[in-house]
């Protein structure tokens, strides 16, 4: 384990010389960062073997460090390493794209070139940058970048993409003055996290995301970000098809008092990979602020050349400001297998910044990631900043791969930051990491649940990827995954695989469910009353926002109501001659810290826009020690109703157990005012 601290380079040494070497860095830097990689050494076969700053005064013209984030790497043809980085992040003002370059296999860099400033949007425009460059098989280089502006921090942006491009190894650029040509408005086409692919038809991919259009309600109820992919059919000329991999409509944006700022929310930042079996893997940041495992990472894949992709599903494992490539083990493994290696800013499984960045490895396409390998900063300090990471890749040899990150240490300005990452190459340790990965998965299969109306409900409720024996019989899958859905125990609960029912008295591997299938949750006995339910998360301004999270797929439940600002939903099918007249919600107990003055009732004819109904009535009652709550003399003509209430704690004390039968709408005749 070898590190450049304080100008020295790492050198070659024997096993013994290294361990010896550790031994002494584990001492000076008390054992944490050291550990940490020999630990996950184990298990991925990487480790850090050097770091070394990359960015110091030197890079800047006139000596004063600024900040320098996500940077891009590639080699030019004519050998030299080239990096480009921003100087401000999320397109704050005055950001500008700089390009540095090193001679030496990325040993040593000069000072930086500024490639491109905003010239759209005055003082406060900026450019913006995320890890996309790349070098075509024809050696002609190009450089993805907007030019961006905050017209309200997140929730009201636009940035125009550009791609320059050299054909004199990075010397010089063109197409700097005119934005691309895109197949469709897209107001926010923001680069996307990783290279543009070259496929081997010729085919350029360029992951972008942000929001298509301003909504007229933006300033409410923006539209929320979705990832896709840009392609190219002519060698970048013109980019004449793009396609949308993840988006999620009913992902509540987070505004205070939830978040710090109007935040959007939704699919962003992603990477691709081509994998050895021909599909293109994505891999796709989804900024949620409800349900579990928030800063998950999603999967999706593709096997027309990025045409169309898969329903992204939940991977379980948190991580941001993603990279993928493939380790060189790939090549000793079976045919059409891979080991990937996705490079991330790690998250608790809570989802919040750790202030390290790190690698993991996958062995089945993304499924399931391997213990992370962390990144090392020069200093030894453990704590990288919250936003560390940004990684980005190159292979300097067979078994060593170039990492450059961002690191801002106690608040001083980003810098870039190199590690190399040593994999093993040896042929017979690589088949045995992927035959353990492999015996694992055949053991204990991961596969993706999801409810069977899915798009009616925001991801992280209705998508979780679950783990069983082989052996575990379908119905005990159903009765443990059930509830982590939200649906409720019922003898015509049934898992689906490509739409048809599953044996629920057979194993899994008797019915063929494999690791990385996708199942459906569904109860197959419809409802049978006039009403269905729902709810809406955050919901803090409740004429704007729309109800989701419908039981269509099962009966819902329990369903906390006084809790973070959620609105209870309701969709009716009124009959003729008839209005909405009462609606009675029940407890689960006798008691509540909800009452008359905390409720306000809307409603919409298209679950879109909501008009708040006034002058009715309310009564409390209990029956069976449970607390019923009456809103009476409604004379609602409109199909949806929304019941909201204030509270945007965490904690609740009315709960509707099952919301077919503790949700109950009473209807009377219209009169001809009505």
């Amino acid at each position: 384990m070898i590190m450049k601290v304080d100008g020295i380079r790492g050198l070659n040494f024997t096993l013994i010389q290294r361990i010896a070497i550790s031994f002494i860095f584990v001492v000076l830097f008390t054992g944490l960062l050291f550990s940490e990689s020999i630990e996950a050494a184990e298990s991925s076969g990487l480790q850090v073997v050097e770091a070394w700053n990359v960015t110091d005064e030197n890079t800047f013209p006139d000596g004063k460090i600024s900040q320098a984030q996500r940077p891009a790497i590639t080699e030019a043809p004519n050998g030299d390493l080239l990096a480009v980085f921003n100087t401000s992040g999320d397109a704050h003002p005055g950001g500008e794209l700089r390009l540095i370059r090193s001679t030496d296999k990325g040993r040593t860099w000069g000072p930086s070139e500024l490639v491109a400033y905003s010239k759209l949007f005055g003082e406060q425009g900026s450019i913006s940058f995320t890890r996309g460059m790349t070098t075509l098989k024809n050696k002609k280089i190009l450089l993805p970048y907007n030019d961006a502006v905050n017209h309200s921090n997140y929730n009201n942006r636009e940035s125009k993409l550009f791609i320059a491009t050299s054909t004199d190894n990075g010397e010089t650029w063109q197409g700097k003055d005119s934005a691309v040509d895109l197949p469709q408005p897209i107001r926010e086409a923001h680069v996307g996290g990783s290279q543009i692919l070259e496929l081997d038809d010729g085919t350029l991919l360029l992951p972008i995301w942000g929001a298509t259009k301003l909504v007229d309600d933006w300033e409410t109820d923006p539209m929320r970000w979705r990832s896709g992919v840009l392609r190219s059919f002519d060698g970048g000329e013109t980019w004449t098809d793009y396609s949308t991999i993840a988006y999620d409509p009913n992902n509540p944006p987070q505004y205070p008092p939830y978040h710090g700022s109007k935040y959007p929310s939704g699919a962003n930042e992603l990477a691709l990979q081509v994998l050895p079996d021909g599909r293109i893997v994505a891999i796709i940041r989804y900024a949620a602020g409800v349900g579990p495992n928030k800063g998950q990472v999603y999967l999706s894949y593709s096997s027309d050349q990025g045409k169309t992709w898969t329903d992204p599903v939940a991977t379980g494992q948190q991580a941001e400001a993603l990279s993928l490539s493939l380790g060189q083990c790939t090549k000793y493994l079976p045919k059409g297998k891979s080991k990937l290696i996705m490079g991330h800013r790690y998250l608790s499984e809570s989802g919040k910044r750790m202030g390290k960045a790190a690698i993991s490895v996958s062995y089945d396409a993304g499924v399931t990631w391997e213990q992370a390998t962390y990144l090392q900063d020069p200093s030894g300090t453990t704590n990288l900043g919250a936003a560390t990471g940004e990684p980005a890749f190159y292979q300097l040899n067979k078994n060593q791969l170039l990492v450059l990150f961002q690191v801002s240490l106690d608040g001083a300005p980003y810098k870039i930051v190199a590690n190399v990452i040593e994999e093993t190459s040896d042929q017979n340790a690589c088949m045995d990491q992927y035959e353990t990965a492999k015996e694992e998965s055949e053991t204990n299969p991961d596969f993706f649940i999801e409810r069977n109306d899915r798009d009616q409900w925001a991801w992280p409720f209705a998508v979780r990827k679950t783990s069983h024996a082989s052996d575990t019989i379908v119905q005990d899958v159903i009765d443990t995954e059930a509830s982590k859905l939200s649906c409720i125990k019922s003898n015509s609960l049934a898992l689906l695989k490509n739409g048809i029912p599953l044996d629920r008295e057979r194993s899994l591997a008797d019915v063929g469910v494999k690791n990385g299938d996708v199942l459906q949750l569904l109860d197959r006995k419809p409802p049978i009353n006039h009403v269905q339910v729902g709810f809406a998360e955050l919901d803090v301004s409740p004429k704007t926002r729309h109800i989701y999270g419908w039981d269509n797929a099962c009966t819902t439940g329990p369903l906390a109501l006084d809790y973070h600002s959620r609105s209870l939903g309701i969709k009716v099918d009124i009959p003729d001659t008839q209005v909405i007249d009462t609606v009675e919600l029940r407890n689960r107990n006798s008691t509540s810290g909800l009452g008359e003055n905390d409720y306000r009732l809307f409603s919409s004819k298209d679950n879109d826009n909501y008009t708040e109904v006034t002058d009715w009535s309310f009564t409390s009652r209990i029956e069976d020690g449970r607390l019923i709550h009456k809103f009476s003399n409604l004379n609602v003509s409109d199909p949806y109703i929304k019941i909201h209430q204030p509270n945007t704690g965490k904690s609740y004390s009315f709960v509707i157990n099952n919301v077919r039968e503790d949700v109950q709408v009473k209807f009377r005749a219209a009169v001809k005012n009505d």
